[in-house]
């Protein structure tokens, strides 16, 4: 038997490790998010060749109802949305 507290710790865990991984590689992008999380209708994301989400602001979440930003990261638009839907996104 699993505990799902320990499940969702460990993937909350990953998405952490994943996030601080980027961002240790791109320098300090936080200046920016700070910036674009106060523009009001600013929705921006960054995602790595994979396709994985590995920032995303405030508003983005907003607008696609993710509950926060730390829950998007390390997923693709697949892991969020309906397939028709992240087709479309893969497109772009």
């Amino acid at each position: 038997m699993y505990d799902p507290f320990i499940v969702v710790y460990d993937s909350l865990m990953k998405q952490h490790r994943i996030h601080k991984d980027f961002l240790s590689r791109i320098g300090s992008f936080e200046p920016f998010k700070l910036l674009f999380d106060l523009l009001p209708n600013f929705a921006f994301y960054i995602k790595d060749p994979s396709g994985r989400i590995m920032v995303i602001n405030r508003r983005n979440c907003m607008n696609y109802n993710i509950p926060n930003e730390l829950s998007a990261i390390g997923k693709t638009s697949y892991d969020l949305f309906p397939s028709s839907l992240a087709d479309e996104y893969y497109k772009r």
